[in-house]
């Protein structure tokens, strides 16, 4: 994968690819962040993000917007609590862009 953006140019990045969908992770302070996991559909998103914790050891946080139940439902399964709440705002054009295959997002840090 070519370094397009600040996220996958960091020491420590790996990176999971399955057909038409991809992960990124990194290294935190404190826990590896997830994020972000682009895919076609929740079960592949799904299948990028469970790759990604069978590779990562350690304590895990990731971003997963609130209209993904589904995967949250699927983490809190697997022991994940919910830490904060995220709310995105934007003011005139702009905006977020079209989100409908973004499952976990890479952090308020990347805007």
């Amino acid at each position: 994968m070519r370094c397009h953006a600040a996220v996958c140019c960091r020491a420590g990045t790996r990176a999971w690819e399955l057909r038409g969908g991809f992960a990124l992770a990194r290294r935190g302070r404190i826990a590896a962040q997830i994020g972000p996991i682009v895919a076609d559909g929740e079960a592949q998103a799904i299948a990028l993000l469970d790759a990604a914790l069978r590779d990562l050891h350690g304590p895990v946080f990731l971003d997963v917007p609130d209209r993904w139940r589904s995967i949250a439902q699927w983490l809190a399964g697997r022991g994940f609590g919910v830490q904060r709440p995220f709310l995105r705002m934007s003011r005139g054009r702009g905006g977020t862009g079209d989100a409908s295959r973004l499952f976990v997002i890479a952090g308020p840090e990347f805007g």
